[in-house]
């Protein structure tokens, strides 16, 4: 198995059977854009970070891995920075563009090559959004433009977009499922050299064969990913 079929199992998803009932939603009804900040590059935080502050907080722009860290009070322009606050989806405009992320930082500060959302608290107990960054991130990737070095993704196009939401009990047993397969494909990544097959050597596996074991279940993976496995198929 290489390292570019362990990222296509990485990014596969449980598709939602047709007896789990789901609502649609436009995402710009379903979401409240948050605040980002213009300028803040390299420079800019090099010369206004402080590192005595009591709290930093860390700066996204175009990456899963913060451009560097500012005071939680940073101003700019005689304006203080805008921050993003609780579990927040970082859409990238550039860089990564299309690429949903979920921070693991509760507070951070979000650049204008971003686009954070966070569920509505009136539809908040409707919506895990660890699945919905996960389920439909294909789909958004769809509306990226331009090539894969210099990719652009529109806010406006997402607002427009409708996603089925399904009832929220699923969602959260995928959501759980998804954390333990990731958990378990980070480790594998880590010693990919000595993962094993069933009944078959890795070397040489096209990517349709690795799905199909995949899909089988007998990849040797553990007990609670097998258990994902034998949910409707991965699509």
């Amino acid at each position: 198995m290489t390292p570019q079929q362990l990222d296509i199992l990485k990014k596969y998803r449980i598709s939602i059977p047709p007896n789990v009932k789901c609502e649609p939603y436009k995402a710009g009804d379903l979401f409240n854009f948050l605040g980002k900040n213009n300028g803040l590059t390299e420079e800019f935080i090099y010369n206004n970070e402080n590192p005595l502050s009591v709290l930093q907080l860390p700066v996204y722009t175009a990456s899963y891995v913060p451009i560097g860290y500012l005071p939680m009070d940073a101003f700019k322009d005689g304006k203080q920075l805008k921050t993003c606050s609780g579990e927040v989806i970082i859409i990238f405009r550039q860089g990564y563009a299309g690429l949903m992320y979920i921070p693991a930082e509760k507070m951070f500060f979000a650049s204008e090559h971003t686009i954070p959302i966070q569920v509505k608290p009136e539809h908040k107990e409707k919506l895990n959004q660890q699945w919905f960054a996960k389920y439909y991130q294909p789909d958004v990737m769809h509306y990226v433009t331009g090539k894969a070095d210099s990719g652009n993704f529109s806010e406006l196009a997402f607002k427009k977009m409708t996603f089925l939401i399904p009832e929220r009990g699923w969602q959260d047993e995928c959501a759980e499922m998804y954390l333990q397969l990731s958990g378990q494909l980070d480790s594998i990544s880590k010693s990919i050299s000595g993962l094993s097959i069933k009944g078959t050597s890795a070397k040489g596996l096209s990517d349709a064969e690795l799905v199909d074991k995949y899909e089988s279940g007998s990849i040797d993976l553990a007990k609670s990913v097998k258990k994902m496995l034998k949910k409707p198929k991965i699509v």
